[in-house]
């Protein structure tokens, strides 16, 4: 809860918004989503967006790890009236700004019903940006023409790797428009003349219990994964956040409805205290 706490300039207000003025500079300002498995932690920022990703079910031994981040790559450009909003009475990221002038909408939210973060973006007039994902861990990244798999795994031991030993991921984004949506060589997306675009993200690992092989006895991540994502991608944006936002609420609306319960909501889907917050969120291992 520290990184909410320690944000710059928060005003939470009484309809359970928080505001910030800026983007976030370091992980402890970014805004964290997540619906118990797939954690998120968008930093907001205008022209070099990164959205950290983290899966309670990767890990070595008993050491929770980073699975990536999503890069979102804009031009640059002027950026006046800028407003970062998290609404945790929905459990949504809210970001706007104009950029040389012209409004930008964004909204992010991470879906239990449908096992998948969703960002939809918005504007006036046509904007053009990249999509990349990475990762700390050895990975390989395969891109085709509106979609990208990140496919990679986890050291077995401390710093021990071993893809025959270690928990295995798989990363499945996708992303729809109204403009063009073009491959680059090295497996990210391009996208041009872009008024509304709508962008799924899944992630699955292989781990299936703490007394079974990940690899010899792991579970079918990646055919996990890809339903999970084609679910919510052919659902779009605004079906995927009415059902999001009646799953969180059913949860929120039972507990005192504060910042505290939205974490151990997000980071649990649950409503008791049986995780810690700063353990599903992080960029290093914990």
């Amino acid at each position: 809860m520290l990184f909410l706490i320690k944000s710059c300039n928060p005003n939470p207000g009484a309809d359970l918004k928080l505001h910030y003025d800026r983007p976030a500079t370091c992980f402890e300002e970014a805004l964290p989503l997540g619906n118990g498995q797939l954690g998120a932690t968008v930093y907001g920022d205008p022209v070099h967006e990164r959205i950290s990703l983290n899966d309670i079910t990767l890990r070595s031994d008993e050491t929770y790890l980073p699975l990536g981040t999503l890069h979102i790559e804009y031009p640059q450009a002027e950026i006046t009236d800028y407003s970062r909003v998290l609404d945790i009475s929905t459990a949504t990221a809210i970001i706007n700004y104009k950029r040389d002038g012209n409004p930008v909408r964004i909204h992010c939210f991470v879906s239990a019903p449908d096992s998948a973060l969703v960002i939809n973006i918005q504007a006036d007039k046509p904007i053009e940006f990249k999509l990349t994902l990475d990762s700390p861990l050895p990975h390989e990244i395969d891109g085709s023409p509106k979609e990208i798999l990140m496919d990679g795994y986890a050291p077995y031991h401390a710093n021990l790797y071993d893809p025959e030993r270690g928990i295995h991921f798989r990363t499945f984004l996708a992303a729809s428009a109204d403009g063009r949506i073009m491959p680059d060589l090295q497996g990210g997306l391009d996208l041009y003349d872009i008024r509304y675009a709508t962008i799924c993200l899944a992630n699955a690992t292989s781990f299936n219990g703490p007394d079974k092989d990940p690899v010899k006895e792991g579970r079918p991540y990646k055919k996990i994964v890809g339903k999970q994502l084609m679910r919510a991608f052919q659902k779009g944006f605004k079906a995927t956040h009415e059902a999001h936002v009646k799953d969180y609420q059913a949860l929120f609306n039972s507990v005192n409805p504060d910042l505290r319960n939205y974490l151990l909501i997000s980071s649990t889907h649950t409503t008791e205290a049986s995780a810690t917050p700063q353990l599903f969120w992080s960029e290093s291992s914990n």
